[in-house]
This record gives structure tokens, sequence and C-alpha cells, in this order.
């Protein structure tokens, strides 16, 4: 009998700390997937209403009304008018920042978020989605198909299978438990780069 013997030690004790680190980074992971969730979801929507707002009205911030010296009601009216005009400039130049931390924290992470709307199919991709996708800084309106394009072709197809299953059991939880949340496991899937480079996504819904 004959063999070989080699000191593996300081390959355990980095196999180690990898374990570790990657088990911290997808604590980490969750943690922000859910913070981004929050965030983006309610953030979009006060942006949404706030900018169109300002669009409908052609509001401008730097514009204040008029308070002459009688100190009526058309004065106290302006001043309320006035503050308004100011908070409104205010929360929405946070919530802007607030997007731009969003988009860092989700560069770092390499984790992209989406939004499809399945009436109309259109597809909402943040800008690290475009990035995870191998789009870099290319932008253009997403669908559903246009989504898995990149994938492998068996990837894709499991893809569609797994969206109409997860519909069908979120209207069967509604249905059964007015439930009007549904969340499904998590699904890996191979992405091919355009220099035939693969790259593995998993993606949550």
């Amino acid at each position: 009998m004959s063999g070989t013997a080699q000191d593996v030690t300081e390959h355990k004790k980095t196999e180690k700390k990898l374990h570790q680190y990657n088990e911290e980074l997808e604590a980490k992971n969750k943690d922000l997937e859910s913070k981004t969730n929050f965030i983006q979801e309610n953030e979009r929507r006060i942006l949404s209403i706030m900018e169109a707002l300002i669009q409908n009205t052609k509001l401008d911030f730097s514009e204040k009304l008029t308070i002459s010296d009688r100190r009526d009601e058309l004065d106290a009216i302006a001043v309320g008018l006035n503050t308004m005009s100011e908070e409104l400039e205010f929360h929405l130049q946070q919530l802007k920042e607030s997007e731009e931390k969003l988009q860092d924290a989700q560069r770092l992470s390499k984790i992209g978020n989406w939004e499809w709307d399945m009436v109309t199919n259109k597809v909402y991709w943040s800008d690290e989605m475009f990035n995870v996708y191998g789009y870099g800084n290319e932008r253009f309106d997403v669908n559903f198909e246009k989504a898995l394009e990149r994938m492998l072709p068996e990837d894709a197809e499991r893809t569609r299978a797994r969206m109409k299953l997860h519909m069908d059991e979120a209207l069967k939880a509604f249905k059964e438990k007015n439930r009007l949340e549904y969340e499904s496991d998590p699904a890996t899937y191979t992405l091919v780069m355009p220099d035939d480079s693969r790259k593995v996504v998993q993606g949550i819904g």
C-alpha cells in the first residue's frame, strides 16, 4: 500500500473563513434585500406622486408667493404654501439621495430588484439588474420575454413554468386565506453573457 499526505491546515483555515464570510454575506444580503424591497416600494410610490405633482402643477420650488404687510388670511395662506413648497423640496431631495444610496448598496452587493406588471407585461429593472444581466449602462424597455433572453434555454423554460405555478399558488392563497402577498422560494439560473461567459444568478419573487 502506498499513498501521500499533505498539510492542508492553511487551506482548511481559509475554507473555514470563506464559509463564515459567505454565511455573513448571505445574512447581510437577506437583510439588505428586505430593506431594499421596503425602501424601493415606498420611495418609488412617493417619488412618482411627487414628480406627478410637480409636472402637473408646473411647481417651481424657487418661486415663492408674495407676502404683504396686511397680515391677513391671504398672507397666512401664502406663508403656509411657501412652507409646504420648501418641505416638498426638502423631502424630494432626501428621497433622491436615499434612492442614490440604495443604488450604491445594490451595486456593492450585486443585488438588483425588479417588478413585473402582469397586466401590461411591463417589467421595471433597477440599474443593478441591468448590470447583473450584463447590459452595463445600456437601458431599454423590459418585458417578461426580454428578461428571459440571456438565460440558458432550459432555465428560461423552467422560469416560465415556475412563474405560472407561482401565480396559480398566489391566486389559490388569495382565495383560500385572503392573502394579497405570496413569496416564492429562491431559484437559481444561468445567464449567458455576450462574450459567452456564464453567470449564475439567484432570484426570488
